[in-house]
């Protein structure tokens, strides 16, 4: 027997890899174990290996008479490594049921979890298969599988109604949301809450547990039902009927396993059982890809290094995307000045933004402490001489080229030199806007989307002269303020719109060849996006629309292909807000049927035939109409990986989340297949635009992922992603 050490020992993951798994060291007659997977002590198969080593050694030790496990970092552990289920090695000995949970099970001397910062997932099935938990009160647990599209697999579903009953149980694993150890404080889930000093406090209480008998394990507790079978089935039955995913409706189905199987082990091989028949579905792949992209948008970790402090802020226009952004600079704690050229513009703006903080505390969505401190960050400042001190002004007026410039060649005098000067701009270049500035260098565009204080999409623009520290204050920024920001090329329309002008280009081209808006718009929602194209562009505005277009120098297509919508244009229909658009709008949206004699018009003097339309031909024209460019956007490096133009359209434009995004949907259906359908289409159309990109039919002759592909020529640029 090899005796514990009396000061943290870390055992390898590899005999040549500097990481760590697990430390573990001898308190007396209590082992400690830290689990050391930073940043969130992950439980991938060397941790788990580690882990496994670690409890066994503890074990065959009859010196120890109590452990504490808990996390070498401020976190007890955020759970599995999802990147292994699409490797193969999740599942890889020891696993954290079948191995980890059997051994916590039949050890002879108790464990304790020690939880703080979270305890996620696996982390929380872990914890639940230890013995005793100690917590500080604020420590975020639960089980998250739902959203990720699969559920508990490590015997979740089986222990924590155990623990808090099937009521609670059954709410947490479903929704997937979090909860405080101080929330559970009544439940068997948690023995001691510790306000300060954890790990000591953690290992005393195990000192006076550790000759109590017999050891508690929660498997053997009866579940405290609060439910019958009845009911579960019948809430099953109404997730069926509803618009969840498939995971929350088996969720239930493995909850209930625990009320009607004879024995828990039954109970957690149907959990595993259900849990692998998830695994291997779209929707998981999706998810799991969803939150990897997500977590891990492509820009450099060093930038972080480099941002300059940021304590106040500023926005210029007061409109409605100005007034969000300050909303949102106000959510990450900064001090915000608004500025307006307009002074009554300025006090409504202002107006508004106390307003809507106000009914936000109203509505118990923000703290009343909390709403105050926010109220007093926030202030007038009717001269641009009052914005003198900010650390960051963004920009947010009217999308014109020279108004911006005016913009900024004020704001370029009047700043504090290590400012950084934002614009927030969907679609201009920024070049001409940073020089106008006469600091070019301290210029970045970050393209908020509406509304700004809801919306978590943030596209970033370096132009050709913006600093490392403008670039990393507004990724900084962005994460501050709770945003996922996406650094996007400096072209026509960036990534988004760049995009997305393809997508609305096909359905307006799909009208002209024979469909109906409300066709398309039908099509489409039904497949799972949030808003057909012709609802978009009635609720941004056609008007705003047909500007932003005539105002790229890029768009020779523009007279032929958006003649129908610039025809809806010079009707007044500008869409909601003009009362009639594609639709009309009263107390519902009903079709605008004067613009089908348009289109069947527009379409006699081109000498295009009608045709009747299938849902999946709309869709298959749209959606890979968003891969065809998005293809040539990560070829130019307008977009850094494939990941982050799937992040760009989930969270901006209502792609949806289900199926991963435009270039994931691609993989699922083959590129192979899906430079097939260009081609076809290129055959039916005769438009050039569907002609492969290179970069498409390179990657669809290697069998490799467009989803997965990242632009190495511009990320290496930045040394590390």
């Amino acid at each position: 027997m090899i005796p514990l050490p009396s000061s943290p020992t870390y055992l390898a993951r590899e005999s040549d890899s500097p990481a760590t798994c697990v430390a573990i060291e001898r308190r007396s007659s209590v082992a400690v174990l830290q689990i050391a997977n930073p940043p969130v002590n992950a439980l991938d198969q060397p941790t788990r290996s580690a882990l496994h080593a670690a409890l066994t050694q503890i074990e065959h030790d009859d010196s120890v008479a109590a452990t504490v496990l808990t996390g070498a970092t401020s976190f007890f552990s955020g759970g599995a490594d999802l990147t292994e289920f699409d490797a193969g090695t999740a599942f890889a000995s020891p696993s954290l049921h079948r191995d980890i949970h059997t051994l916590l099970d039949s050890m002879q001397t108790p464990v304790v979890a020690a939880l703080s910062g979270y305890a996620l997932g696996g982390g929380l099935e872990l914890a639940l298969a230890c013995h005793y938990r100690v917590a500080e009160p604020d420590a975020l647990l639960g089980l998250p599988e739902s959203t990720l599209g699969f559920i508990p697999g490590a015997g979740g579903t089986q222990r924590l109604p155990r623990a808090i009953g099937i009521p609670r149980a059954l709410a947490a694993i479903v929704s997937g949301k979090r909860f405080t150890a101080s929330e559970m404080a009544d439940t068997a889930l948690i023995d001691q809450l510790y306000d300060t000093e954890l790990l000591d406090r953690a290992v005393a209480f195990a000192a006076s547990i550790a000759s109590a008998r017999p050891i508690p394990r929660l498997r053997d507790r009866p579940i405290d039902v609060g439910w019958d079978v009845d009911s579960l089935d019948r809430l099953a039955q109404d997730l069926m009927t509803s618009n969840v995913n498939t995971s929350r409706r088996i969720a239930v189905a493995a909850v209930r396993a625990g009320l009607t199987c004879r024995t828990f082990e039954e109970g957690c091989a149907s959990e595993e059982s259900l849990f692998l028949s998830l695994m291997s579905t779209d929707e998981a792949a999706a998810a799991r890809y969803r939150f990897l992209s997500e977590s891990s948008v492509a820009w450099p970790r060093r930038f972080g290094e480099r941002a300059r402090p940021i304590t106040r802020a500023a926005v210029i226009g007061a409109g409605t995307m100005g007034r969000g952004i300050a909303l949102s600079l106000l959510s990450g704690g900064l001090e915000v000045a608004i500025h307006d050229t307009s002074v009554e513009g300025l006090q409504a703006g202002v107006t508004a933004v106390r307003d809507s903080l106000e009914r936000a505390v109203r509505k118990g969505t923000l703290p009343r402490l909390e709403g105050d401190m926010r109220l007093s960050r926030v202030r007038a400042a009717e001269s641009l001489d009052e914005l003198a001190e900010a650390d960051m002004i963004i920009e947010a007026v009217f999308e014109n080229p020279e108004v911006k410039q005016d913009v900024f060649r004020a704001i370029g005098a009047i700043a504090k030199p290590e400012a950084v000067l934002a614009t927030n701009t969907s679609t201009l270049d920024i070049d001409p806007i940073a020089a106008a500035s006469g600091r070019p260098a301290d210029v970045v565009g970050m393209h908020f989307f509406s509304p700004a204080q809801i919306m978590r999409l943030v596209e970033v623009i370096p132009g050709t002269d913006t600093g490392e520290a403008a670039l990393a204050t507004a990724l900084t920024l962005g994460k501050r303020l709770g945003k996922i920001p996406v650094i996007a090329g400096n072209d026509d329309g960036f990534i988004g719109n760049r995009l997305v002008d393809k997508y609305l280009r096909q359905a307006l081209q799909i009208c002209v060849e024979g469909a109906a808006p409300w066709q398309v718009d039908a099509a489409l929602q039904r497949w799972g996006m949030s808003m057909g194209p012709f609802r978009m562009m009635d609720l941004v505005g056609n008007d705003i629309l047909r500007q932003a277009r005539t105002a790229s120098p890029h768009r020779p297509d523009i007279g032929r292909d958006w003649a129908i919508a610039d025809a809806v244009c010079e009707q007044g229909w500008f869409g909601r807000k003009s009362g009639k658009g594609w639709y009309c709008y009263g107390d519902s949206a009903t079709p605008n049927t004067d613009v089908t004699a348009m289109v069947r018009e527009h379409a006699a003097a081109r000498s295009i035939p009608a045709k009747e339309w299938r849902d999946d031909a709309i869709v298959d024209r749209c959606i890979f109409a968003l891969v065809a460019e998005g293809a040539r956007a990560l070829e130019s490096g307008v977009a850094l990986r494939g990941a982050d133009i799937d992040t760009v359209f989930r969270q901006g434009y209502g792609f949806p989340p289900a199926k991963g995004g435009p270039l994931f949907h691609a993989d699922l259906v083959g590129l192979a297949g899906t430079v097939e359908r260009m081609e076809r289409f290129r055959s039916a159309t005769n438009d050039p635009f569907w002609e492969p990109a290179l970069l498409l039919r390179d990657l669809a002759a290697t069998s490799s992922r467009i989803s997965a592909f990242t632009n190495t020529d511009r990320t290496n640029e930045n040394e590390d992603l």
